[in-house]
């Protein structure tokens, strides 16, 4: 993923509100959400070109979500996926916290990532960039290319906006999927320097990516209620400006049975 906001505990029905924008280029191969075979139960997206997920939920672990770190000075050619770490925290038998302290020794083999998880109790963040683990408040928060709530001016667009939803008891699907379907661009002087050229910077400064080669391929709206019922509805977009399909699962969870 590459655009992240969400409201812990905020809501008198839902522990979780959680939406997120996955951005990549259009020829990347990719399967969207659907029920894995291996992690049995997964939920997830899966990038077909190396195997791993950026967002996926398990009826007995929760949701596992993941942005890159953006600094192409950072990047390491030879570094294993990063969409792996969400796949290897669904097959442990460990908790967040103890899956994250296992990770932390060799979380610099990997390039730049941001990890959530969430187990209906707790959101976890980890980033091998901080490398520091992390219960976040609950609240309302958001996680682009950079470290947690960095004020990015997309990031602080979508959570103001998450947050007026909220309060005007306007948590429709429809709500929330415009708010990460803006197209909204901000002016070049708030433009983040992550070290991209200044065309891209603007490209990638929308909460909703449209180019020519590479864009926001989905969005994901996560509804978790206080009786731990999940829905999680998707829009995959394959290419820009084509209409988008629509999945949408209804999972109980189990994490405390």
């Amino acid at each position: 993923m590459c655009l992240i906001v969400w409201a812990q505990d905020v809501h008198p029905q839902y522990k979780l509100i959680f939406l997120a924008n996955r951005d990549e280029f259009y020829e990347r191969p990719a399967q969207p959400a659907h029920e894995w075979q291996h992690p049995a139960g997964v939920i997830a997206g899966k990038d077909l070109q190396a195997g791993g997920t950026w967002l996926g939920i398990h009826p007995c672990k929760g949701i596992a979500a993941l942005t890159n770190y953006r600094n192409p000075k950072l990047i390491k050619e030879q570094a294993p996926s990063r969409g792996v770490l969400p796949v290897q925290y669904f097959l442990s038998q460990q908790s967040s916290l103890n899956y994250l302290v296992r990770l932390h020794p060799k979380s610099t083999d990997y390039n730049g990532f941001n990890l959530l998880l969430f187990d209906g109790r707790d959101m976890m963040y980890y980033s091998n960039i901080e490398r520091i683990i992390k219960k976040v408040d609950k609240g309302i928060h958001g996680l682009s290319n950079a470290l947690l709530n960095t004020p990015w001016p997309k990031l602080e667009r979508c959570k103001q906006a998450l947050s007026r939803q909220i309060e005007q008891h306007n948590i429709s699907l429809e709500a929330l999927f415009a708010i990460m379907e803006d197209t909204w661009r901000p002016p070049d002087e708030l433009l983040p320097d992550t070290g991209v050229p200044r065309e891209w910077e603007r490209a990638l400064a929308s909460p909703f990516i449209c180019t020519s080669t590479y864009g926001t391929r989905l969005t994901s709206v996560i509804l978790w209620d206080k009786h731990d019922r999940v829905q999680f509805v998707e829009k995959w977009h394959a290419t820009p400006c084509q209409k988008p399909g629509i999945r949408t699962f209804e999972i109980k969870m189990h994490l405390y049975e």
